[in-house]
């Protein structure tokens, strides 16, 4: 490797440039340097132009500092230019002081290395072939460091820690603000053991690895995650992008470009370095792909590659290179992680101001809500990202994450720029015009959201009659990156929500014509993905009564059952577990840890299958199971209704909306209430039904405790879903309506937990409705109520930071002996 030189000086100093070169003639012609200097510019080439360029291209650059050279402003423009290179590139900036001069008050002149001794000029040496002599040695020493540094360069770090769903405003943003390490899990032979990966010394522990993970699952990030580690650590890596170089074959030459494009430094000391790395970002299906690892794997000793999932299932699953090699898979973030992410982003958003926690839980509610379980989107940080980035593009500051229409519309609109479709009106609508016919025809005439490729080559052909679209847009719909994909012998939508948002855009835009279908779709809700179709279908439509048809249907579910009231007749047998509740849950640790439990505790997920009818079966034995889940599947449905379109419905219509939600969830509480009559004749019915069948079968006492904890469980959950089900800050006036309207202790609790979720922070408002709500049921009758409210409280206070002052007023209101814990200084 050649190091380049730039000399940079006066003209007035002409004969000592040219002594200078004399000086460095031996590294020259040893072939360790190239010299530059603008005596070397061709006659009639734009020399600003020129030197810019050729001082880019330096490795080390030389001021030739003189008097002359302080008072030229080409000079100094020189050194000002070279110095903001230097802070981007790893350049070396080296001062010959010529002749006295002050040049050690020059700009920070003196921060850097200066010859010969230290900086003594030239023309003060008694014998100047010394001064030079020194020179030749100090910067020999130079390249010699330069050569073996190895620094990574800053514009190649830069790009690849660019976030691609950032927008200009957020380019300062990169992957080290933002990064949360995935889950990773560990393939097996044993598939009861589980190995997780936790950081990155748990990654490094397996010297070769095959990172498999679905199309935005974060297989990159991780990529250059690890690579910036690794350089952090000083250890050797190369990163090395498939997508990049897969047309050409692999060569010593080629890597050795792809070393200098990342590294300053000789790439041929480099290479003979012990223990280095390789990372291969994007290996896909290619003549070329095996045939670099057969070649990197000759020259590093770790290998890290990242792959599709489909390309590792349909390809490579028994591919004999990489029989040594370790698989781990990308899983969607959990709770904890995502909550992180929240943080993260939201605090460098901030930018330092407070994020309270009230605020982290909306976010996250509605991000979930959109989400919905990882079966429309998979909680990937790419999806989290996305949908906080769009809603602040599309909504105005004032407003949270409600419109989750816009965000799968430009999730899609990404998708499909992505596969390379012009973001021009006419394409951009071309291509979703074919996409929704096509999730129609998946839906009418096909299983499991997939259409055989012979059907789907069908398909165009009778779609092309009917509508015009250029050849060349289907084309990058079924490309590698396209919208849509191909599995083993089928094609489909490369994510559920792409194929949910033009299915429901189809039924919404041909309503009148696909009546039976949709009625179909609300009386059975519970059926499958129907609910999932039909909250795509409403953000689509315009016409209410789709609204009204689901309202009916989730009024007439468990229609027999009046909506709890949880009075004390209700609330009479769970008394006896409520007391043995201890009064105080409150605690001293630490806030964010107790969030992190609570996250872990919500992963726990209810069964869908435990309600799902059986059709074979006699309707009448699943009545009511069927009744339950429709009431469950609906109240979700209404739920998106609500905060997606209570701006665009009448303040009526969202009250009634609030109402058949509320009414609907305290139905299903009700499913479980019984009075200590039915309480006991259960429980004898249980503990007889047992007779026989242990050795020892549980007492009638263990059975009614079993028992009554269950219902409390059910009905608090139950409370818990409703409040959650009506989140929405823009919607409390309504609530309060319909508390007052309904005063029952049920709609007080909603009330109350409605004020705490969707607060921001609990402050003076909310201690002023606690206390009221508490005078209320202030009576021995109301201990149900009273001692709900104080473990709610307590528990928000647990999991939420809380201002001191506002903290021992409340635990005054509710009869607790709290005393801060004391922060060290």
């Amino acid at each position: 490797m050649k190091i380049k030189l730039f000399y940079s000086y006066c003209h007035a100093d002409e004969k000592f440039r040219e002594r200078m070169q004399k000086s460095m003639a031996t590294l020259h012609e040893n072939g360790l340097i190239d010299e530059w200097y603008d005596r070397k510019i061709i006659v009639g080439k734009p020399w600003k132009k020129s030197i810019h360029k050729e001082l880019s291209a330096s490795n080390i650059v030389i001021f030739l500092v003189s008097q002359d050279f302080l008072a030229s402003p080409a000079c100094k423009e020189e050194w000002f230019a070279a110095k903001e290179l230097a802070s981007k590139q790893n350049k070396a900036l080296i001062c010959v002081i010529l002749r006295d001069c002050a040049w050690f008050d020059f700009d920070d002149m003196s921060d850097f290395l200066a010859t010969p001794e230290d900086g003594k000029p030239v023309t003060s040496w008694d014998n100047e072939d010394k001064a030079w002599l020194k020179i030749y040695q100090d910067i020999k020493t130079a390249i010699e460091d330069y050569k073996e540094s190895f620094v990574s360069k800053k514009e190649f770090t830069a790009e690849v820690s660019k976030l691609e769903f950032c927008s200009n405003s957020d380019s300062d943003i990169s992957i080290n603000d933002l990064f949360v390490f995935p889950n990773l899990d560990v393939e097996t032979e044993n598939i009861d053991q589980e190995i997780k990966i936790k950081n990155i010394d748990d990654l490094m522990a397996y010297d070769k690895c095959l990172i498999i993970g679905d199309e935005q699952s974060g297989k990159s990030k991780l990529c250059v995650h690890l690579y910036l580690q690794l350089i952090e650590r000083n250890n050797a890596c190369l990163f090395v992008d498939l997508y990049d170089v897969l047309h050409k074959k692999p060569t010593k030459d080629l890597l050795k470009r792809i070393f200098e494009d990342q590294f300053s430094g000789d790439f041929d000391e480099w290479i003979k370095l012990e223990g280095k790395t390789v990372i291969i970002d994007n290996f896909i299906n290619h003549k070329n792909s095996l045939a670099y690892i057969d070649f990197l794997d000759e020259l590093f000793d770790n290998i890290f590659i990242s792959i599709d999932s489909d390309s590792f299932d349909s390809y490579y699953k028994d591919e004999p290179a990489f029989s040594n090699y370790k698989n781990i898979s990308i899983k969607p973030f959990d709770l904890v992680k995502q909550e992180k992410l929240i943080r993260k982003w939201l605090l460098i958003k901030r930018k330092g101001d407070i994020v309270h926690d009230g605020t982290i839980d909306k976010i996250e509610n509605n991000i979930n809500e959109i989400i919905i379980d990882n079966k429309i989107l998979p909680r990937y940080p790419f999806f989290i990202l996305s949908i906080l980035q769009t809603h602040e593009a599309f909504m105005p500051k004032d407003v949270r994450i409600t419109a989750y229409g816009h965000c799968y519309y430009a999730l899609i609109l990404a998708n499909l720029i992505k596969s390379g479709i012009e973001s021009s009106d006419d394409a951009i609508s071309s291509s979703m015009n074919f996409c929704s016919h096509l999730a129609f025809e998946i839906f009418t005439n096909e299983s499991g959201g997939a259409i055989s490729i012979n059907n789907f080559n069908k398909f165009v052909e009778n779609y092309k009659q009917k509508y015009i679209i250029k050849q060349s847009i289907l084309n990058k719909l079924i490309s590698d990156r396209g919208i849509l994909k191909i599995t083993g012998e089928t094609y489909r939508f490369n994510l559920p929500y792409s194929y949910y948002f033009f299915l429901g855009k189809y039924l919404a835009e041909n309503y009148k014509d696909n009546l039976e279908t949709i009625n179909s779709l609300v009386a059975n809700s519970y059926h499958n993905n129907n609910s999932f179709i039909l909250v795509f279908t409403i953000h689509h439509a315009s016409d209410k009564s789709l609204i009204e048809e689901v309202l009916t249907h989730t009024v007439c579910a468990l229609d027999h059952l009046e909506p709890s009231k949880l009075d004390t007749e209700e609330t009479k047998v769970l008394l006896s577990l409520i007391k043995s509740i201890p009064k105080k849950i409150l605690l001293d640790s630490d806030v964010q840890k107790e969030r992190e439990k609570e996250r872990s505790l919500m992963e726990v997920k209810t069964d869908d299958s435990a309600y799902k009818v059986d059709e074979t079966k006699e309707k009448e034995i699943q009545k009511t199971l069927s009744q339950i889940y429709l009431a469950h599947k609906n109240i979700e449905i209404l739920s998106q209704i609500l905060k997606n379109k209570y701006g665009q419905l009448e303040r009526a219509n969202v009250l009634e909306l609030i109402e058949v939600i509320c009414d609907a969830g305290l139905r299903l509480v009700r499913v479980l209430s019984v009075d200590e009559a039915q309480l006991s004749e259960l429980v004898g019915y249980i503990h007889k039904s047992l007779e026989n069948k242990y050795d020892e079968r549980p007492s009638i006492e263990d059975i009614k405790r079993l028992l009554i904890t269950k219902i409390f469980i059910w009905t608090m959950g139950t409370i818990e879903k409703i409040v959650s089900s009506i989140n929405k800050k823009e919607i409390r006036d309504l609530v309060t309506i319909l508390k007052d309207k309904k005063n029952t202790p049920a709609y007080d609790l909603i009330h109350y937990f409605f004020y705490l979720d969707s607060s921001d922070r609990f402050g003076d408002k909310q201690k002023e409705m606690l206390e009221k709500i508490l005078q209320k049921y202030n009576s021995s009758e109301g201990f149900f109520m009273k001692k709900i409210l104080s473990i709610r409280t307590q528990h928000y206070f647990n999991t939420h930071k809380v201002n001191i002052s506002i903290k021992q007023s409340v635990c005054s209101l509710l009869e607790l002996d709290h005393k801060p814990k004391l922060i060290k200084s």
